[in-house]
């Protein structure tokens, strides 16, 4: 093939490629497969979308990754696109890919959902609080539940609405309500450690960890209190609990 009596165009003249109507409509599908490059030779990647029986083919540049996402898009991705036709191969391409959620997102999300299931709620308060993680006391257990910001809620508004800002800042002595799951320990491999879910900060007040059963009750003193013993390994212990006898033993609610 030869090309003859050729003439320059304003730039802008040629259209490679038309976008469908109404224009400016975003789609949104799930990678089907991945797009790849290399040297010297490219794989477009293929979408799926849901109605839709034609083939959306993308290539690598058409996505370009916000902070914080994977690089490249992977099988089983949800994502946002315009779709177009090659006016030389009627070929659809998705063009402008914005990333949803991505397969791994869905997958710790099912797998947070998993461990969900069941959990009823706690209350308690925050014993340490770090940077960006620490412990609280339950008042349903005696050991201290992990919790990290990444599950803490946003703090609620005036009018009593989620925020929907950034984590709340939990600070020691602060009221919570939260959800507990059992999770393997990132720290220790083949452990596994109770965590925080859901942390909720709670009006100051509203968690108690004892009940009143009984006011003005007597009795004698068996044993008296004493510090905690001395550990060389650092560990924290429970002082002596002190004892009393009861002059009168205390009745239970109706009898």
């Amino acid at each position: 093939l030869a090309a003859y009596n050729v003439v320059t165009l304003p730039p802008g003249s040629i259209v490679w490629e038309v976008e469908e109507e109404p224009a400016g409509t975003r789609v949104t599908g799930t990678v089907e497969s991945s797009a790849k490059e290399g040297r010297g030779e490219s794989v477009d990647g293929k979408i799926a979308v849901e109605g839709r029986e034609d083939a959306i083919y993308f290539s690598p540049p058409s996505y370009q990754s916000q902070r914080g996402q994977p690089r490249r898009l992977s099988k089983g991705d949800v994502v946002e696109f315009t779709v177009v036709t090659e006016r030389r191969t009627k070929r659809k391409h998705a063009r402008n890919i914005s990333l949803l959620q991505s397969q791994a997102e869905k997958t710790r999300a099912e797998r947070e959902a998993k461990m969900l299931e069941g959990a009823s709620p706690e209350v308690g308060r925050v014993t340490k609080a770090r940077h960006d993680w620490g412990f609280v006391a339950s008042t349903s257990r005696t050991e201290e539940v992990y919790y990290h910001i990444s599950h803490v809620l946003p703090s609620e508004s005036e009018d009593g609405g989620d925020g929907g800002g950034p984590p709340a800042q939990l600070r020691e002595g602060d009221e919570v309500e939260f959800y507990v799951v059992d999770e393997p320990d990132g720290k220790n491999k083949g452990r596994r450690r109770t965590s925080s879910r859901r942390v909720r900060v709670l009006p100051p007040g509203t968690v108690k960890f004892e009940e009143v059963v009984a006011e003005g009750a007597t009795g004698i003193v068996l044993d008296c209190p004493s510090p905690a013993p001395f550990s060389f390994d650092r560990e924290e212990k429970d002082p002596a609990p002190a004892r009393v006898l009861l002059k009168v033993p205390l009745e239970a609610d109706g009898e």
